[in-house]
């Protein structure tokens, strides 16, 4: 079964330029194929709607803030 994202629930990433600098992004509302994240670091305001991206070992994935380099992805 994979693995999804859970609205209401608190989910966190590792920069991958710096291990001290972690990002909390909490699960407001989903649908099949959109997240909307409330950003819990304060690097963005409100709540914003992503896509889910793909599934990486068997759970889902999101670029929570964007798809640039070294964009945080975020995994279920």
């Amino acid at each position: 079964m994979k693995k999804q994202f859970i609205p209401g629930k608190i989910y966190s990433v590792t920069s991958i330029c710096d291990s001290d600098c972690h990002f909390k992004f909490e699960v407001v509302k989903r649908t099949e194929k959109s997240l909307w994240l409330k950003d819990l670091s304060g690097i963005r305001k409100g709540v914003y709607r992503v896509k889910i991206t793909n599934y990486h070992n068997d759970a889902e994935t999101c670029s929570a803030l964007g798809s640039f380099s070294m964009s945080p992805l975020l995994t279920a």
